[in-house]
């Protein structure tokens, strides 16, 4: 009787610790999947400035599929980012997080840097 009491406080306490090895392992797979969408927002970023300084100083109107190709990105789920071009020079790039949390990329609501204004060269012969 004493070695089915204890069989049973043993099965009970591993049924229970599993529980709690589940909510950390959700816990562990919600983290990784924030820290891929951080880290697909970071190259994103980088793509958009890119493609900004080799496209005659112009930012992309929109963000699609086929945009993502061009700049050399693929498996990046546009769902989770929101693109808003607010001016010639400068857009805003958040990425939803899974606690509904956003977070800006660095370039986002910055400046950047204005086409070069190209002076004629004086010679001075």
């Amino acid at each position: 009787m004493l070695i089915r009491i204890i069989l049973a406080l043993v099965i009970a306490c591993m049924f229970m610790g599993g529980l709690g090895a589940a909510g950390s392992i959700t816990g562990l797979k919600t983290a990784i999947a924030d820290k891929q969408i951080v880290s697909n927002s970071a190259m994103l970023d980088k793509a958009i400035v890119n493609w900004y300084t080799s496209h005659d100083y112009e930012l992309p109107e929109s963000l699609s599929k086929d945009m993502l190709a061009i700049m050399g990105l693929y498996d990046i789920d546009l769902s989770k980012f929101t693109y808003t071009k607010l001016s010639d020079n400068k857009f805003r790039l958040t990425a939803t997080l899974s606690d509904k949390k956003t977070a800006a990329s660095v370039n986002s609501d910055r400046d950047l840097p204005l086409k070069p204004v190209e002076t004629p060269s004086s010679s001075g012969s």
